[in-house]
């Protein structure tokens, strides 16, 4: 499961209660252009353009984007309410903004996907850990797809663009636990979006063998190519650097990767030799 996140620089997230369809940006019905305004803007390099909401009972609460970079130790996000009814322009004006810097101790967004119209994984174990979130009083959001359908229950976590899977009620308490302290769940961290998958291979490894599982440990991080399918990674943790040697392959296990799919393939994945110190 590790090293599955999606990269992703930019983070536009657009409320739209009530139900979507299997494309969340353009079957959901939203107003003014505004389904192919977010199309477009999912379609930039290292962007993600998401729909959240509170109920899927009804479209009538309030339009608002959240825009959000996970830029390590420049973290940031922040939310915009739009008109009540509100077009294409209203939303591209906010598309651009910068979004406020986060703070330790600032509110962390969480979301969960639950779009079933796209991959009937992210409903079947979805919407019982949205019900399980909400059960406890925690602010949670449901999301569009985010991409890992096999891992559901799936998490995100802003602005870090942390992502999580196989969270499930049973082990809720203990995962929220560890994100208000700080820590970084890792029996179901996949990875941290502003990383290419090969840096969150390595960066696991890392926090594998120092054990050091605090979210803001992590101040930078290298990668150099070292041939086909093959990096040096340096990661940089509370003030120590350390290399890894990753190397990509692909399992010899086909396996669905979605609950959809119609044959099983090989996943990708990445496997991390021994971890030291960066030699100077």
């Amino acid at each position: 499961m590790g090293a599955t996140a999606s990269r992703v620089d930019e983070w536009v997230l657009y409320r739209r209660d009530g139900a979507w369809g299997g494309n969340a940006l353009t079957e959901s019905g939203l107003p003014g252009g505004i389904g192919q305004l977010l199309r477009s803007t999912d379609r930039r390099p290292r962007t993600k353009a998401i729909l959240i909401r509170g109920t899927v009972a009804s479209d009538d609460g309030p339009h608002a984007v959240v825009r959000a970079r996970p830029t390590v130790g420049d973290e940031r996000i922040e939310e915009y309410t739009l008109a009540t009814t509100p077009v294409a322009a209203d939303v591209a004006a906010v598309v651009e903004r910068v979004p406020a810097p986060w703070a330790p101790g600032d509110p962390l967004l969480l979301a969960v996907c639950t779009n079933g119209r796209h991959d009937q994984c992210c409903a079947n174990l979805g919407r019982p850990l949205v019900r399980a979130f909400r059960a406890l009083d925690e602010p949670v959001w449901e999301c569009s797809h985010i991409g890992g359908d096999r891992f559901a229950g799936n998490v995100v976590v802003l602005p870090h663009g942390l992502y999580f899977g196989r969270v499930d009620p049973e082990t809720l308490e203990a995962f929220l636990a560890d994100l208000r302290a700080g820590l970084l769940p890792m029996d179901h961290y996949r990875g941290r979006s502003a990383l290419p998958m090969a840096a969150q291979a390595a960066e696991i490894a890392v926090r594998h063998h120092t054990g050091d599982r605090r979210t803001d440990a992590l101040t930078g991080w290298r990668l150099r190519a070292a041939g086909e399918g093959r990096w040096q990674a340096e990661i940089h943790l509370a003030g120590a650097s350390y290399e890894v040697a990753v190397t990509q392959s692909t399992d010899p296990e086909p396996r669905l990767l979605t609950c959809d799919a119609a044959s099983p393939s090989p996943p990708r994945q990445f496997r991390c030799g021994p971890v030291g110190p960066v030699m100077v």
